[in-house]
């Protein structure tokens, strides 16, 4: 098998390129994975063009890409659940285990967390990593490699639903028509809500959702966010029980404490900036569950067994395909708004073995 390992590696902000690095060998409790496919997402958008994201910034060149999936092609000494050939989804948040945090079940959140392709660990846009044994998950053969990149996502929506308190019957709000606005869409239809109503900047990404997932959907234009709140309620039919949140943008949460009931919950899952400015007291009137979300616990499996059922059939967001050496043409691609996810393919099988 060839060991060249090609990586895409941001240099700075707006300087993403593949490079050869050595390829890394596992150790003894970790796997070496020959990746195939990787989801981008927003976050990965954010260090491409600013080299942030949220509290961490660039301090030295680092690979990018978090939603991965691959073969295992080299065994760490003290592996014994997987074996050379397992196709497996990689988690990518690795928790100390040791703090108070990780004690408590909430590794996501530990003070010491490792988290793929955020600085300063490198990630999974390459042909070759390594990674922790337990946080690789197998995948069934019936799986395609675009399903396994997008368990990763489809794990931060499952998480989000729960966080919010998503209910069957509910009628539902969410902020943003992006990568992870799309996942929640798909989660909370298989939970059972009654309606959603999406809103985005993007006319092109509002009607490419609404006809993959039959939702509704409104501009979030300039407007007043009261004004964008009232076509909301006025497409679910009342306020929403739950607002999620997937932008970041400040104005987005001003729409969800406009369009959420009285006792209702707004779940902030989009990065947003460190201050905005909100509408407080309208919240406070309400008696609205402000929450937020970081990353996930315990949703992967869930994840691989709802996308493996194709009871949510997340092929269909799926748009674009580009090969390793094609990432800043994805990248770019992906800055234009474009509807859909963007999957860049890092390896075939003839990479492999």
């Amino acid at each position: 098998m060839s060991k060249r390992n090609l990586c895409a590696v941001l240099h700075g902000a707006g300087d993403l390129r593949v490079v050869e690095r050595p390829t890394p060998q596992p150790a003894d409790n970790e796997v070496q994975v020959a990746i195939r496919s990787v989801g981008v997402c927003g976050s990965d958008m954010s260090l491409y063009r600013t080299a942030v994201i949220g509290p961490c910034s660039l301090r030295s060149p680092m690979t990018l890409g978090h939603e991965a999936c691959g073969v295992v092609s080299s065994l760490g000494s003290n592996v014994t659940q997987l074996a050379i050939g397992d196709r497996v989804a990689l988690s990518p948040i690795e928790g100390c285990g040791r703090c108070r945090v990780c004690s408590e079940g909430h590794h996501n959140l530990c003070p010491h967390v490792r988290m793929m392709a955020t600085p300063p660990t490198d990630g999974s846009l390459a042909n070759f990593v390594v990674w922790p044994a337990s946080l690789c998950y197998k995948l069934p053969d019936t799986m395609t490699w675009e399903e396994g990149a997008l368990v990763q996502p489809m794990t931060l929506a499952l998480y989000g639903c729960q966080r919010a308190g998503v209910k069957p019957g509910h009628r539902l709000l969410v902020c943003g028509a992006g990568p992870l606005g799309m996942m929640m869409v798909m989660a909370a239809k298989d939970i059972g809500v009654s309606s959603i109503c999406v809103t985005d900047l993007s006319d092109d990404r509002l009607q490419f959702l609404k006809t993959t997932t039959g939702c509704l959907v409104t501009r979030a234009d300039d407007d007043a966010a009261s004004d964008v709140a009232d076509r909301v309620m006025s497409l679910l039919g009342r306020e929403a029980d739950v607002t999620i949140e997937c932008s970041g943008a400040p104005s987005a949460v001003r729409v969800g404490i406009y369009a959420t009931k009285a006792g209702g919950c707004l779940l902030l899952a989009g990065i947003v900036p460190r201050e905005v400015q909100v509408p407080l007291l309208g919240a406070f009137m309400k008696e609205l569950d402000i929450r937020s979300m970081l990353r996930f616990t315990d949703t992967f499996p869930a994840a691989i067994d709802l996308i493996a059922s194709r009871k949510v059939d997340v092929r269909r967001l799926v748009t674009h395909t580009f090969k390793l050496n094609d990432v800043v043409e994805a990248f770019e691609t992906m800055g234009r708004k474009v509807p859909g996810k963007i999957i860049i393919q890092c390896s075939d099988d003839s990479d492999m073995f």
